[in-house]
C-alpha cells in the first residue's frame, strides 16, 4: 500500500507558489469592472458585483438574500434561490 503522507511531509509537498501566482483577482462575469462580491446559492459562484446582482436578481422586500421568481446563474445555469454577499 502507499505510504501515508502528513502534512509536515516536506519531500512530497510541492514547491511554495510566488506572490503573484497567489493573487486571485475576482472580476464582475457580467460588467467586467467591479469587483465580484456576490455569491449565488447552492451553486455557490462568486461571479457578480453588488450593482449587477440587484439589476439581474430581485429579491423579496422581507429577505433581501431570497430570489424572486425563477433565476439561473450566469456560469452553470442551475436554479439559484439565493444572493449573499
Amino acid at each position: 500500500s502507499a505510504p501515508v503522507l502528513g502534512l509536515d511531509d516536506d519531500k512530497a509537498r510541492p514547491p511554495p507558489k510566488s506572490d503573484e501566482q497567489m493573487t486571485v483577482t475576482l472580476c464582475c462575469r457580467v460588467c467586467l469592472t467591479q469587483m465580484a462580491d456576490i455569491v449565488l446559492l447552492p451553486c455557490g459562484h462568486l461571479v457578480l458585483c453588488q450593482w449587477c446582482a440587484k439589476l439581474m436578481y430581485k429579491t423579496r422586500d422581507t429577505d433581501r438574500t431570497m430570489l424572486l421568481g425563477k433565476n439561473q446563474c450566469p456560469v452553470c445555469r442551475r436554479s439559484i434561490k439565493r444572493r449573499v454577499r
